[in-house]
């Protein structure tokens, strides 16, 4: 079993603080598309709750499907990575998928393999994004393992390097193979210039290199 390290634990602490001032919610359900009528789009009924935290969850509850599907947004994303570190946002997301709490890489994976759950992280432009679904039954470890990739991620030395030296590979991949792939990237920088709208998520060779693990 993997050990937190004392900075880990630090860099955890600020994470958690982030989530908990900033935008977050949860449905709690496998909800369908509502269907239009005259006057419009029409809203499945939720309830609104807001934690002592800060943290806002809106449930929309169906009983007929024995699933609970969770999307948890945290704002940021690739607009405020560093300008020379590039891709900084997208590789804590793929980090956070990468041992939390008391559980390393393999446990955490195993965890919610076990119950065939689903559960990823990616980065946005304006958000980091946490999602997947659980059978209502399991609904304990769901929140258990939500609530530590979200407040105590490992971000451990081995895994961040793995990670940037796999995101690196596949610029390059990219760029040798399928250019057009990268066409939205180039796309963006150029219609939004140094503005965080122009941050490319996936980040870039030299920014991802630039990135420490600290």
């Amino acid at each position: 079993m993997s050990r937190i390290s004392s900075h880990a634990r630090g860099r955890a602490r600020v994470f958690g603080r982030a989530g908990r001032v900033l935008l977050a919610w949860c449905a709690l359900t496998v909800t369908a598309a509502a269907p239009a009528d005259e006057a419009g789009v029409r809203v499945p009924p939720f309830e609104r709750v807001q934690l002592a935290n800060g943290t806002v969850l809106l449930l929309m509850e169906r009983h007929d499907v024995p699933l609970i599907a969770f999307q948890a947004l945290i704002r940021g994303g690739a607009m405020v990575d560093p300008e020379d570190r590039s891709g900084m946002a997208s590789l804590l997301a793929a980090m956070l998928e990468k041992g939390a709490g008391e559980r390393d890489a393999f446990g955490f994976a195993d965890a919610v393999a076990a119950v065939g759950g689903s559960i990823q992280a990616r980065a946005r432009t304006e958000s980091l994004v946490v999602s997947g679904s659980f059978l209502a039954r399991d609904q304990a470890l769901m929140v258990e393992l939500l609530a530590d990739m979200l407040q105590r991620p490992l971000l451990e030395r081995d895994q961040f390097e793995a990670l940037r030296a796999r995101h690196i590979d596949f610029i390059r991949a990219a760029k040798e193979s399928s250019l057009g792939s990268l066409a939205a990237v180039y796309g963006a920088r150029a219609l939004f210039g140094s503005h965080g709208y122009g941050h490319r998520v996936i980040g870039s060779e030299v920014g991802l290199a630039a990135i420490a693990h600290e």
